[in-house]
């Protein structure tokens, strides 16, 4: 799964990948007695469709430490349509952690937006906490739409199903959820009762053109000790160093050859030094180096880190790696 920088060479990465592919089918939940969504026997109708279909790759490595906390999911979704567009999709995901309040018994859950890391992660109220569990939607950086907006949910309001039909609040809000503003960050803190707090949040928005495919990544992270601050954005700085490795390895932050999650003259002198050889790389992954996607580090990457840095010129390049 591409190659890291130790130290001394680039070293091998080493872990598994899960392939699945899918097509979109809707279960029609009117039997004939109106909408009922725990009509779990329903069946599925074509005409309820949206029409796209997905290849997707799960990957997670085994053999660096600083891939322990995440794994990362690859989706290219398309629409299967030749003649048809599909406007308003969007794409999202509901997740129940239960991490405060029922297992470190430390609060009740907050949910934390960060767009500058496309980030998503639930966490504590209290102050004293140091976990973070969430999600990061990639790519980000310049050139790039971030994670769009995330919403706390408590048991009445999430995909939680019993015997009191909990769960049907999130079905017929979840649109309006997807569709919420960019930036938007709903959180809240439940109260007194063990509530069971899940979370909202939205990667993708967008309108495919026939035939079109688009591709996009979500990483799943747990880090359940040592974040600084985890109401603060980046996490105090853990959850954005987590956020730009994983991105960085996918295949996009380029130009940031030294790996200081910045872009400026030294990554300019960095890759100067590569081409004259006397520096091997860009550290972590050769390919930050690449920032004109040209298959390989040349004199036309200078001239365009050059051009960025230097003329406000285009966004550098990033293609997935993976």
């Amino acid at each position: 799964l591409g190659s890291i920088w130790d130290g001394a060479v680039y070293q091998p990465i080493i872990g598994n990948m899960i392939c699945v592919s899918w097509i979109d089918s809707v279960q029609n939940y009117d039997d004939g007695g109106g909408w009922d969504w725990r009509n779990y026997g329903s069946p599925f109708d074509d005409s309820l469709t949206m029409g796209v279909s997905a290849n997707t790759r799960t990957l997670g490595v085994e053999n660096v430490a600083e891939f322990g906390n995440f794994t990362l999911e690859i989706f290219e979704v398309t629409n299967r349509s030749a003649t048809d567009s599909i406007l308003g999709w969007k794409f999202g995901t509901c997740i129940d952690y239960d991490a405060a309040h029922f297992v470190f018994g430390l609060g009740q859950d907050s949910l934390i937006l960060d767009q500058n890391i496309s980030a998503t992660w639930t966490t504590s109220h209290n102050v004293a906490v140091d976990f973070a569990f969430g999600q990061i939607k990639l790519p980000f950086g310049c050139g790039y739409e971030p994670m769009v907006n995330a919403m706390s949910l408590d048991s009445d309001q999430g995909h939680f199903e019993d015997e009191l039909g909990r769960g049907d609040p999130y079905w017929d809000s979840c649109y309006f959820y997807l569709s919420l503003p960019s930036g938007t960050e709903r959180s809240h803190s439940i109260s007194s009762a063990q509530q069971d707090e899940q979370s909202h949040s939205t990667y993708v928005w967008h309108d495919f053109a026939p035939s079109e495919t688009i591709t996009f990544g979500a990483v799943a992270f747990g880090l359940d000790a040592g974040v600084t601050d985890p109401l603060a954005p980046g996490g105090g700085g853990e959850i954005a160093t987590l956020a730009n490795f994983a991105n960085k390895w996918a295949g996009f932050g380029r130009g940031d050859l030294n790996n200081d999650d910045a872009i400026n003259l030294a990554d300019i002198m960095m890759l100067a030094g590569i081409l004259n050889g006397t520096v091997p790389g860009a550290i972590p992954f050769e390919h930050l180096g690449d920032v004109f996607n040209n298959d390989g580090v040349n004199s036309a990457d200078l001239a365009y880190l050059v051009d960025y840095y230097f003329n406000c010129g285009p966004c550098p390049h990033g293609d997935w790696t993976l």
